[in-house]
């Protein structure tokens, strides 16, 4: 399965449209306007609510919640590291590496692939490109890519 994360450079609050490979709508992402930390609504195509990504406040490094449906599925941790990004998605048991420009990154489960997101360049907004091995890991491959881009906007502005 083949998604397009598209950012909507002209929105007040972050806002994202998610479309598979025919360019069919898949999903929607919408920031919280007014949050304390970062907060995420991921809409399926019925624009009913998937999931709900949020950063918790007070951590040494960004970390992440995911929940659905009211219960948590998983949780992001960006880790430290000196050369690209990495981080732990603690529920699967995920690990994500990012390469020296942190724009390509991959999702794995041991030595499996789980996924591969690709940020593309020159573009005016931000643009992923995602391929994910199995449609059931769709919803949470997509907070991961939410995740990190939500982590390298923070860190543009430091």
């Amino acid at each position: 399965m083949k998604l397009y994360l598209r950012q909507n450079p002209f929105s007040r609050r972050d806002r994202f449209q998610v479309t598979e490979q025919t360019g069919r709508k898949a999903y929607t992402i919408e920031g919280a306007l007014f949050a304390f930390t970062k907060q995420f609504a991921i809409l399926d195509s019925k624009d009913k609510e998937a999931a709900v990504v949020k950063e918790k406040a007070l951590t040494l490094s960004p970390q992440y919640l995911v929940e659905s449906h009211g219960r948590k599925i998983a949780e992001i941790i960006r880790k430290p590291s000196l050369i690209g990004s990495s981080y732990a998605v603690k529920g699967p048991g995920w690990q994500i590496n990012g390469d020296f420009q942190s724009h390509v990154f991959v999702i794995r489960s041991g030595a499996e692939t789980i996924a591969r997101i690709t940020k593309r360049w020159m573009t005016q907004a931000d643009i992923y490109e995602i391929q994910i091995r199995k449609n059931d890991d769709a919803l949470l491959v997509l907070a991961c890519a939410l995740v990190i881009d939500a982590v390298q906007f923070d860190e543009k502005k430091k």
